[in-house]
């Protein structure tokens, strides 16, 4: 397609009062949104009607609702496209986006790979028509990966979009049409219009921040790195940490701090007699470098601090409004984040990439969005981008672990430990509180990857070093005590479980296996209690927990091995509904459980469900199976 896409429209679009309104912090969020999800649409599109595997029918379907409501994209059909379908021709012809997306497949017929890629290049601001309606450019790269008809690979074009928008009804939502489809040179400076739309900043939507929780060992980390800084003649890093320390309120903190900074004057003085102008300068220093490094919201506390010395310093002033400007770019996608928006927190983040704001933080805030939408692979893509711009943000190796933490199986608890050694090994203060607590958290993934692995003598000894570094460390304690079942030491099981329960009493990880510690120590005495505590740690959680389909394979074995078939087969299909390949043997468990219970055709379904399964993947069958199967007939 080397000639390039033009779609030319004359827009003739009725104005709403909405429009006319300056617009939202709600407003711009959702357009944002929507124009990344036009793209997404039309590239799915141009994708669809390239598949030689869809008929006439189907295409001619796809392509009528792109005119139609609900699913209209384009303004109209009278849309002109000048393209050729051959990379060596010249651009002959002249379509109407109606005919173009009809004639589309024809310029796949002898390729092999029919697939069109787009990556998006950048988002304009929002930008205002002369009739007022917003609308905004998306600049993005498009790669035909087949061939054209003469055999010639295709070239990565780079276009742009403009998509004007109305707003649906009176709520937040804005419907974007897509008006004008353009080609541009691939290091073409972005022509974007000098008049932005408006923002409201004093509008409904405006919400007050969700402060940052601040708890006590916060607090003593920031007291302890300021006591440490101190020690180790870091003047400006002591008189922050020793501010904020001093900031805990009622407690021994805070007073301990305000002894730390009179200690710290007394380091200072015997320096210079100018403690103000020698600390304020220091702490200018710090807030420069870190400006430049774009750790913004430290630098902005350095320069308060440094402005609480010299009140009288006016470029201060200017300096913390161009950071909070910078700051304010990101709080608003870290507050889409805290209220769960997380699809609008990604389009915050790509446009701000998009429009130069390019730093660690921002993959490191799209990685952890991309982590809540389950999207594995951008998540690891981000984190490892945030690394790359700062390999010594301790942030990124924190989140990162945290996120292979929650996978919640062998391999992933292996990278969580490795990133939480590298956020220990890169931390400035290695005996800082948060970062021995960081410590356990370590050794604790470690011993849950010895775990899983039913490695339980070795993953004790790694638990009880994360206990050691963390006392209270509740998950710790639990699976020490899972352990210790797997060990088949019941006395030591059971003395951690109590002290776990101790701690918190709603912990359905140490009430489901306390439950499975009662059943498997004394079967005969314990299983119906046993089983019971199980079950109510189940209620407990839902389908979103790591562990529900483990705990429902679970109950569901002890139940048949109770010979409580129906609520066997009912826990068993809970794991069935998943849809994961782990699962599978468990129709043979079902097909067990109706054998049992004299519903041979019930079994036999499940015994066929199980070989069928098993067939698709490609797994090999139980060694079992035919001998079920042969005790199903013989009996009949």
């Amino acid at each position: 397609m080397k000639g390039g896409v033009v779609i030319v429209l004359c827009l003739s679009i009725s104005i709403n009062a909405h429009a006319q309104k300056a617009l939202t912090v709600r407003d711009t969020t959702n357009i944002y949104v929507s124009a990344r999800n036009i793209l997404d649409e039309f590239n799915v599109l141009l994708n669809f009607l390239a598949d030689p595997s869809n008929s006439e029918d189907e295409r001619a379907r796809s392509i009528a609702n792109k005119f139609e409501q609900p699913g209209n994209m384009f303004m109209s059909s009278k849309v002109n496209i000048d393209d050729d379908t051959d990379p060596g021709a010249a651009a002959t012809s002249t379509y109407s986006i109606e005919q173009y997306l009809k004639a589309f497949n024809q310029a796949y017929q002898n390729s092999d790979e029919n697939s069109i890629e787009f990556t998006i290049k950048s988002f304009s601001h929002i930008m205002k028509s002369d009739s007022k309606v917003p609308y905004l450019k998306v600049h993005y790269s498009e790669l035909f990966k087949g061939k054209s008809m003469s055999r010639q690979s295709y070239k990565r074009q780079y276009r742009y979009l403009e998509i004007w928008f109305k707003k649906k009804g009176d709520g937040d939502q804005w419907q974007g049409y897509i008006s004008l489809v353009k080609s541009e040179s691939s290091n073409s400076l972005t022509d974007d219009g000098s008049h932005d739309y408006p923002i409201d900043a004093t509008g409904g939507d405006t919400q007050p921040l969700i402060a940052e929780k601040k708890d006590d060992l916060y607090y003593q980390s920031v007291l302890w790195k300021g006591i440490q800084a101190t020690a180790e003649n870091k003047y400006a890093d002591a008189y922050r940490y020793l501010a904020d320390a001093r900031e805990a309120g009622a407690g021994n903190i805070s007073k301990d701090a305000d002894v730390q900074i009179n200690i710290l004057k007394g380091h200072i003085k015997s320096l210079t007699m100018e403690y103000d102008s020698f600390l304020y300068n220091v702490l200018k220093i710090k807030a420069q470098e870190l400006d430049h490094n774009n750790k913004y919201e430290e630098a902005k506390k350095y320069y308060e601090l440094a402005k609480g010395i010299y009140f009288s310093d006016k470029d201060i002033d200017h300096i913390i409004n161009h950071l909070n400007a910078e700051i304010g770019i990101k709080r608003e996608m870290e507050q889409a984040y805290i209220k769960g928006l997380y699809e609008q927190a990604v389009a915050g983040y790509n446009n701000a990439l998009a429009s130069g704001h390019v730093y660690s933080d921002m993959y490191l805030g799209l990685a952890k969005c991309y982590a809540q939408l389950n999207n594995d692979a951008k998540a690891k893509y981000n984190f490892a981008l945030a690394i790359k711009f700062d390999p010594g943000n301790v942030d990124a190796y924190r989140e990162q672990g945290k996120y292979y933490e929650a996978k919640n199986t062998a391999a992933y608890y292996d990278s969580a430990y490795a990133s939480l050694v590298n956020c220990i090994n890169r931390a400035e203060y290695k005996a800082d509180p948060a970062v021995k607590a960081i410590a356990g958290e370590a050794s604790y993934c470690k011993a849950m990857n010895l775990f899983k692995k039913n490695l339980f003598h070795e993953a004790a000894d790694s638990f009880l070093s994360a206990i050691v570094q963390k006392p209270d460390y509740k998950e710790a304690i639990c699976y020490l005590a899972a352990s210790y079942c797997g060990m088949k030491d019941y006395d030591h099981a059971r003395e951690y479980l109590e002290q776990v329960l101790k701690i918190d009493d709603k912990y359905p990880d140490a009430i489901f296996w306390h439950g499975k510690m009662q059943a498997q120590a004394d079967w005969d005495k314990n299983r119906k209690e046993g089983i019971r505590e199980m079950a109510s740690a189940i209620e407990l959680i839902n389908e979103k927990n790591v562990n529900w389909y483990l705990w429902n394979g679970d109950l569901a074995y002890f139940y048949e091995l109770n010979g409580d078939y129906d609520e066997a087969v009912r826990y068993y299909n809970v794991c069935l509904s998943s849809g994961n390949t782990r699962y599978i043997p468990f129709y043979l468990s079902t097909g067990q459980c109706y054998h049992k219970s004299n519903r041979d055709e019930k079994a036999r379904e499940e015994y066929l469900k199980y070989k069928a399964a098993c067939d698709n993947v490609h797994c090999p069958l139980d060694p079992d199976y035919n001998k079920f199967l042969d005790e199903l007939n013989n009996r009949k």
